[in-house]
């Protein structure tokens, strides 16, 4: 029976090892998971030069602010002053083919408009579609 004992006793401590040193090796890979997910967010609160963000490769146009296209990626500078003020924007019709429309769409034509403003929270820029009821009497 003591042979038993031993071999059933030897047996629940090499288990017990085995889990501790699992419990440990999570341990170390949760440890380096948050050291990642840390500098990650290390490097995002960095704010980039803007030579590194806007590069001689951009092609750039102006209007009411500045649009950067530099690959398939647009950047736009928003001057303060026109952040949390509406916006219209009114979409016409620059060419149409000869024929097209039935005499109903000219060039020129207007097809859409639509309100937004432009609002900044934190390091967000956000672009919001506003609309107004309009209650007939």
């Amino acid at each position: 029976m003591s042979t038993r004992l031993f071999s059933i006793l030897l047996l629940i401590f090499l288990l017990l090892t085995n889990f501790s040193g699992f419990s440990q090796k999570r341990k170390n890979k949760k440890d380096k998971t948050e050291k990642k997910t840390e500098e990650k967010a290390a490097k995002k609160n960095v704010i980039k030069k803007y030579s590194d963000v806007i590069t001689e490769d951009a092609e750039s146009g102006d209007g009411l602010f500045k649009v950067h296209r530099i690959d398939e990626k647009y950047y736009f500078e928003i001057p303060f002053d026109l952040l949390n003020r509406d916006m219209l924007l009114v979409s016409r019709i620059a060419k149409i083919p000869a024929g097209l429309g039935g005499g109903y769409l000219n060039a020129g034509s207007k097809t859409n408009e639509q309100l937004v403003q432009w609002s900044r929270h934190h390091k967000n820029i956000h672009l919001k579609s506003i609309s107004y009821n309009s209650v007939a009497a």
